[in-house]
């Protein structure tokens, strides 16, 4: 089993009448509010005009049937620096329905073969990335990808257990699918069934027309330039990162020069001073300078059909490996945010597909 310290979930039955957690202040996250909205069928617009207290006391009068509460009540691995950690209010469930608790899920990953090999959470969903039994290797250009499935699992009881097809890149980043063609939900069944159910759909997983079907789209990217259009969706995406969305690890230093965090995990690079400002120059280095390359003082002034017609010096591979780099020096939330964006990208045709193969040179393309 993979060594990591994981946080401890508590989970509470109770009526909506008795939402009350031992007077404890915690986050509440918004896992709870989408799971609520979800199991009501209410909009995020009723809280303009009426105030959560009295949204609860409305739902303990119409609907009094018991509830499950679950709480995350410490840290789990990637948040032991931050100060005045309080737990965390996940999803609410109803208690007649399947929940896949934590302690479940750890014992069935603990007997997964093969094992998992790394583990993150991100609020009530745990992730975690596994080999395939057959691997599908892909090679491009004499470099190596090698297969990969992701299991995100709720253990909150809300939504279902999803797998994601994944590609490891060889800096050693992982590209997810985050793409409706490349997921399987799992149905978990009965309570009782959940855990049996989820072990045995992952040690008998196999969906080698998807894989077939990534490699096909990930071999078209490195036959496509890629358009204005998708490398600005990349760059709002930078900047719009945050310095608490970077790992500890990622490489920020404090004014005089010294690192933040001296520990540097094997999966992630180092890179000095300033990671965000480092990541939007990579980018222009491989997109070239689009402000320069078009005439224009702000691109955004060029509409979208337009920019998707109007090819960068980038391919969309670059652009793809590229998120997946930065995706691997933030925090599980944030990451997400890239690798949707790469799933994206994957799941449908690129603005400029396979441009590449009739324009071998950037300038050829534009002449």
């Amino acid at each position: 089993m993979i060594n990591i310290t994981v946080p401890f979930f508590k989970y509470i039955d109770c009526s909506i009448a008795d939402l009350k957690i031992d007077d404890q202040q915690m986050v509440v996250t918004s896992r709870f509010w989408d799971s609520l909205s979800s199991k009501y069928g209410l909009g995020t617009s009723i809280y303009k005009y009426f105030y959560p207290y009295e949204v609860f006391e409305r739902l303990a009068r119409t609907r009094p049937e018991k509830v499950r509460l679950t709480i995350q009540e410490t840290q789990s691995q990637d948040e032991k620096s931050e100060l005045n950690y309080q737990p965390k209010l996940l999803g609410i469930s109803s208690a007649k329905n399947p929940c896949l608790k934590a302690e479940e899920l750890y014992d069935v990953l603990s007997h997964l073969q093969p094992k998992p090999k790394s583990m993150e959470i991100i609020d009530g969903v745990i992730i975690t990335k596994h080999n395939l039994h057959t691997p599908i290797a892909l090679e491009i250009n004499r470099e190596k990808y090698e297969s990969r499935l992701t299991l995100e699992t709720p253990v909150d009881g809300y939504g279902r257990p999803n797998v994601w097809l994944t590609f490891r890149n060889p800096a050693g980043n992982y590209i997810i699918a985050y793409h409706k063609k490349f997921q399987t939900g799992i149905n978990i069944g009965k309570h009782d069934d959940a855990a049996y159910t989820l072990k045995n759909v992952m040690e008998a997983y196999n969906n080698e027309d998807g894989f077939l079907a990534f490699r096909d789209r990930l071999t078209a990217a490195f036959n496509s330039w890629a358009s204005a259009w998708e490398t600005q969706g990349l760059n709002k995406l930078l900047v719009q990162l945050k310095k608490e969305d970077y790992r500890i690890d990622a490489g920020w230093v404090k004014d005089d020069g010294t690192p933040v965090e001296k520990y540097c995990s094997t999966m992630t690079r180092v890179y000095p001073g300033n990671p965000q400002r480092q990541f939007l120059e990579s980018l222009e280095r491989k997109t070239g300078d689009i402000r320069e390359i078009y005439g224009v003082a702000q691109f955004d002034t060029i509409g979208q059909k337009k920019q998707r017609s109007l090819p960068t010096m980038a391919k969309v591979s670059d652009v793809i490996n590229l998120a997946a780099e930065v995706a691997a020096n933030l925090r599980p939330y944030a990451a997400r945010k890239l690798q949707t964006y790469c799933g994206e990208l994957l799941g449908e045709e690129y603005d400029l597909e396979c441009s590449a193969i009739q324009y071998a040179e950037f300038k050829d393309f534009t002449k």
